[in-house]
């Protein structure tokens, strides 16, 4: 899972480059369907309690986490900012409620590294 989650990361990341959104949004989606086997609709439906529930694992909920920051990044670069601050504290729950779920076996520093990366980019959005 995890290099098929750096390969969707790294096209997703050439679509934010090239100005593509809506092309970045559609990688977001397969990500969500081949990674998880779930359709990205329902995933953003569901409350991060729930969702990080399904994932089951850390790693499938960092995963998820990690593609909520993608769609964040995209909805503040279209200037979509109440979508961005949306996806982005979706994230910091999924993120903060799979260190609280999954009993780490690693160190936990990527993860909390993550919510204050969150926590950065929710302070350059807010008006």
């Amino acid at each position: 899972m995890v290099k098929q989650l750096g390969d969707f990361l790294a096209r997703i990341a050439r679509r934010k480059e090239d100005g593509e959104y809506e092309e970045a949004l559609d990688e977001i989606d397969a990500a969500w369907d081949e990674l998880l086997g779930r359709d990205a609709e329902l995933f953003r439906s569901l409350d991060p309690a729930t969702l990080t529930g399904l994932c089951r694992h850390r790693e499938k909920a960092k995963a998820v986490a990690r593609l909520c920051c993608e769609e964040a990044d995209v909805c503040a670069l279209q200037g979509d900012i109440a979508g961005a601050r949306l996806f982005y504290e979706r994230a910091r729950a999924i993120y903060s409620r799979s260190l609280e779920d999954y009993p780490a076996r690693e160190d936990d520093s990527e993860t909390v590294a993550a919510i204050v990366e969150i926590d950065r980019g929710l302070a350059g959005i807010t008006p």
